[in-house]
């Protein structure tokens, strides 16, 4: 997972996919080995947010919890970052969908950022995505005025 992180950094992200790849089989195979246990699960989130898949990183911190894993401060700042990360990229369109999905990943960056605001630069972070939010929000508004003004003449 670590090779794999760090070969992201790289811009190696073919190489990184496939270490990520790897560690998520591994985390799993951990998780069967040993189970009621909530070290692979926390693995298992940190490899699928660097694999962009938010969704199932939250879904491994929620299971790592059921095992007895108090989330703190770096799980949540981790998923503030994920969904920051997606709303970022989404944020750069100029259509109505990509906008509002991006308005939905800032709003849930939002959410995880606020549960972490004394972790490291977490509380930056949170500002940075309340101005982005309100900035695609803007954005938003004046598109779907656009779009009901071309559709009344």
């Amino acid at each position: 997972r670590i090779d794999g992180e760090a070969r992201l950094k790289d811009k190696q992200v073919p190489a990184a996919h496939q270490e990520l790849t790897a560690a998520v089989t591994a985390f799993r195979g951990a998780a069967e080995l040993r189970q009621n246990w909530p070290d692979p699960f926390l693995c298992l989130m940190r490899a699928f947010v660097a694999m962009d898949d938010i969704e199932l990183g939250a879904d491994a911190l929620a299971q790592a919890e059921r095992y007895g894993h108090i989330a703190g401060d770096r799980e949540w700042a981790l998923l503030g970052e994920g969904y920051l990360k997606r709303a970022t990229t989404l944020a750069d369109s100029e259509e109505l969908e990509p906008l509002t999905r991006a308005a939905d990943a800032y709003a849930k960056a939002i959410e995880h950022f606020s549960k972490a605001t004394a972790f490291g630069t977490v509380a930056q972070r949170l500002r940075d995505a309340r101005r982005r939010l309100k900035d695609v929000q803007d954005r938003r508004e004046r598109l779907s005025a656009s779009a009901a003004h071309e559709q009344t003449a």
